[in-house]
């Protein structure tokens, strides 16, 4: 890119410029043309010097050019277009947007039906000539004695005609079975909400109607395929206000665009701004077990589909239809005279699997199921005049001092006339009462207590030393937790997470209701920005899940069965994003809690994922 030198004023000029023009038109001082003929060879040789990137050359042969129009009193179109070049030099050669705005300005003031020529124009200058118009609608045009003539007030206020509100350039040719990619810009002015293609091919008795839709500063479409056909497509464009009133036209139906459909080309593959040419839809040759030769996909826009694969190149599945890759919807947006912009476009986010955003953050809701059983370990002791009751039936409440005494104590069992004094703990194996060691499910912890090893002195051996969780019948218990992982896909199918899992209720011991660890991850599916992602994942964690089993009554008070402190887990991951950075998840897991031993099935609904 040159440096900016061009002066900023029309009228500048000097010794470098004079000498430009000497050398660079002599015939033209020789033969002393008048000055249109001189202001329109001046143009043409400056456009040529910008395509060859001769941007300084450009600009000073287009103020000379100005200064010839001026003073020779040229038609005020020939000045417009004069001026028109000078700001396509401004914004695409040198980037300076505010003097080619001022310059694009000046052209439609001149000349309301001024346009930029389709072979210079780019995305960046067609949006500051948009401004421009605006701007000279809407009172920027100078007024009073010695102004340049140009727009009128009504001018100001009219749409263009409805053969000049839409720019468009037809595509030279396409193969046959290959989708056809059609692209216009509308005019601001013309006030148009919808803009429809009509189309027919080879074989189509009728017009085919579709609407185009917003894509960068035009409107777009793309023929399926199955349309395309020699010798020819034939189509016009229709914009279309909101009475559906006709207030721009590219074609007719009478007079229609032809596009020659060819079996090898002899032009460039169509495609639009940005974009990469469609690809064909006819059937591949296979060879059989030949890896990566995949059929391509065959629907068409608005056709539906379970992923990208089924749609035609160019377009992807979204919302379970195949739509145009990088469109919006197909509402004209608002025009803002004031600003000379287009309100915001619903263009949406591309789904390039390259911009799936590998970093998530994800947090649920989980319902557990964990699967208690007898002998399973409380998670702490019954309160002390709770363990034993007397030869009465009832609770002992100094049992220490009753042991000191020699009184007779006995724990309650089922089958027993005081099987109504049982709590919800069980005492281990290796205890006793007054009577015998108790027979029961807990397991012995090879620690004997009971009356007979009660020492009197330290207060210790008389009860139980470990107790179990009552449970009457068997089964999973739901338990409510939330669930924290905070990973990254290092690879497109790998990723490392950490993961913490909250129980909301849980008992005594070390981190009770937390779960603590790792995770990797792989991924099953395609990674994509947006859709539907599969994954399984495995790790381990440190810390408990507990359990309260249920009772025939109230469990306020009662004891939560104990696991852990490691644990094994493995599950999968079933994300939705809608975006590139918000989605959905579900997950469910299988949790194996050693060697206190507890298993536990999570299910995570709803869970919101967060991408980066």
């Amino acid at each position: 890119m040159h440096a900016r030198t061009l002066p900023t004023r029309v009228g500048a000029r000097g010794a470098v410029l004079v000498l430009l023009i000497v050398t660079s038109v002599p015939a033209l001082a020789v033969a002393q043309p008048n000055p249109h003929q001189v202001v329109e060879a001046l143009n043409r040789e400056a456009m040529d010097a910008y395509n060859a990137l001769d941007i300084n050359k450009a600009g000073s042969m287009l103020e000379e050019a100005l200064r010839v129009g001026y003073e020779g009193q040229v038609a005020p179109a020939l000045l417009a277009r004069t001026h028109l070049n000078l700001g396509v030099v401004y914004v695409g050669g040198l980037g300076d947007q505010d003097a080619g705005l001022g310059a694009f300005v000046q052209a439609v003031c001149m000349d309301p039906n001024v346009q930029l020529d389709p072979l210079t124009s780019t995305p960046d200058i067609q949006n500051v000539f948009n401004v421009a118009i605006g701007r000279a609608r809407s009172g920027a045009c100078p007024t009073g004695p010695g102004a340049a003539p140009g727009i009128t007030p009504q001018q100001a206020a009219a749409p263009p005609p409805p053969d000049q509100a839409l720019l468009h350039h037809s595509p030279p040719e396409q193969l046959s079975q290959t989708p056809l990619p059609v692209y216009v810009e509308i005019n601001p002015l013309a006030r148009a909400r919808e803009i429809f293609l009509f189309y027919k091919g080879m074989g189509m008795k009728q017009w085919k109607r579709v609407p185009m839709y917003q894509y960068q500063t035009g409107f777009a479409y793309q023929i399926s395929c199955s349309d395309v056909w020699e010798p020819k497509v034939s189509y016009y464009i229709e914009a279309h206000d909101e009475d559906d009133r006709i207030v721009g036209i590219v074609g007719s139906k009478t007079q229609p665009i032809e596009v020659p459909i060819v079996a090898a080309r002899t032009h460039p593959q169509p495609a639009l701004p940005g974009g990469t040419p469609p690809q064909s839809c006819a059937t591949k040759e296979c060879p059989p077990g030949l890896q990566g030769c995949e059929q391509p996909g065959t629907a068409a826009i608005g056709d539906g589909c379970d992923s990208d694969a089924q749609c035609q190149n160019g377009l992807e599945c979204r919302d379970d239809e195949c739509m145009l890759i990088g469109a919006g919807g197909t509402e004209v947006p608002e025009y803002d005279p004031e600003t000379g912009t287009f309100e915001e476009s619903d263009a949406p986010e591309s789904n390039d699997p390259s911009e799936f955003k590998p970093t998530f953050v994800q947090l649920g809701l989980t319902v557990g199921m964990a699967y208690v059983q007898a002998g399973m370990i409380a998670d702490r002791p019954p309160p002390d005049n709770r363990v034993f009751i007397d030869e009465f039936g009832n609770y002992v409440e100094d049992p220490f001092t009753a042991a000191a005494m020699n009184q007779p104590i006995f724990f309650a069992e089922p089958g027993t006339a005081n099987e109504g004094k049982l709590t919800a703990w069980v005492p281990d194996a290796n205890s006793s009462d007054s009577l015998a060691p108790l027979d029961g499910n807990c397991t012995a912890d090879d620690k004997d207590t009971g009356p007979l090893q009660y020492d009197p002195a330290t207060q210790e051996g008389l009860l139980p030393s470990r107790y179990c969780v009552r449970v009457k019948t068997p089964g999973f218990v739901p338990n409510v937790a939330m669930r924290l992982a905070v990973g990254h896909f290092i690879t497109p199918q790998v990723a490392l997470a950490a993961i913490l899992r909250f129980q909301f209720k849980a008992g005594e011991g070390t981190l009770p209701n937390m779960l603590i660890g790792a995770r990797g991850e792989y991924m099953l599916t395609e990674p994509k920005a947006k859709g539907l992602m599969i994954s399984a994942f495995a790790g381990a964690t440190f810390g408990e899940i507990q359990e309260q089993p249920p009772a025939d009554s109230s469990t306020e008070g009662a004891p939560f069965v104990r696991s852990g402190l490691f644990g094994l887990h493995a599950g999968a991951t079933f994300r939705y994003r809608f975006t590139h950075n918000l989605g959905l998840f579900i997950a469910p897991e299988l949790d194996l809690q050693l060697p206190t031993v507890l298993l536990n099935l999570d299910l995570t609904l709803a869970g919101l994922e967060a991408a980066f």
